[in-house]
C-alpha cells in the first residue's frame, strides 16, 4: 500500500508525466474520494465520497443505464439560453421512444414517440393549455377562447366556427 498524507487540508495530489512533462495528477480531497486534474491542474473529473461522479467536459460512452431496480431519478439540466438538451438520429430508426413499465430498451408500453419523419404518437390525451396552431394557410388555430367556448380559424385572421356547448356558430355560408 501506497499512503500519501498531506497535513493542512489541502488536495493530496499525485503528479502524472510522460517523458518529463507534466500530464495529470490524481488527488482527493476531504469531500472527494478521487480527483483527476489535467496538467495545469483543472479539475476534470472526480467521485465523491457518497459515490456522485462529476464530469467537466463532454462525456462520451456507447450507451448510459441506470443500475436495475434503481428508483433515483434522471435529471438533465442546463442554465444557458442555448438549447438544453438534443436528441439526434443518424440512421433511418426512431428519433425517440417515451417509455414506461419496463427497465428493459424497446420494452414495456409507449407513451411517446417520435419518428424518423418527424411524426409524434401520443398514447394517451393531449391536453394544452393554449391555442393549437397550425403553421399553415398562414397559421390556423384552434383555441379554447377562455369562456367554455372552441374557436376555428382557418387562417389567422378568419373565424369560421366557434363552439359553445351544444351550440354552433358558422362564421360563413353552410352548405347542406
Amino acid at each position: 500500500v501506497l499512503s500519501l498524507d498531506r497535513t493542512g487540508g489541502a488536495t493530496a495530489l499525485i503528479e502524472l508525466k510522460v517523458g518529463g512533462t507534466v500530464e495529470g495528477y490524481l488527488g482527493a480531497t476531504t469531500t472527494k474520494s478521487l480527483v483527476v486534474f489535467n496538467e495545469s491542474a483543472s479539475e476534470k473529473f472526480s467521485i465523491s465520497n457518497t459515490g456522485d461522479a462529476t464530469f467537466a467536459g463532454i462525456t462520451t460512452a456507447n450507451g448510459f443505464r441506470t443500475t436495475s431496480g434503481s428508483t433515483d431519478y434522471s435529471l438533465l439540466t442546463r442554465n444557458s439560453s442555448n438549447t438544453a438538451v438534443y436528441i439526434q438520429q443518424a440512421g433511418s430508426g426512431d428519433i425517440l421512444d417515451v417509455r414506461y413499465g419496463s427497465q428493459a430498451a424497446g420494452q414495456g408500453t409507449s407513451a411517446f414517440s417520435v419518428n424518423s419523419s418527424g411524426n409524434s404518437t401520443f398514447a394517451g390525451n393531449i391536453t394544452l393549455n393554449e391555442d393549437l396552431n397550425f403553421s399553415t394557410n398562414g397559421f390556423a388555430d384552434i383555441s379554447n377562447t377562455g369562456t367554455g367556448s372552441m374557436r376555428f380559424k382557418p387562417t389567422s385572421q378568419t373565424l369560421a366556427l366557434t363552439l359553445t356547448g351544444a351550440n354552433a356558430t358558422f362564421a360563413g355560408n353552410v352548405g347542406i
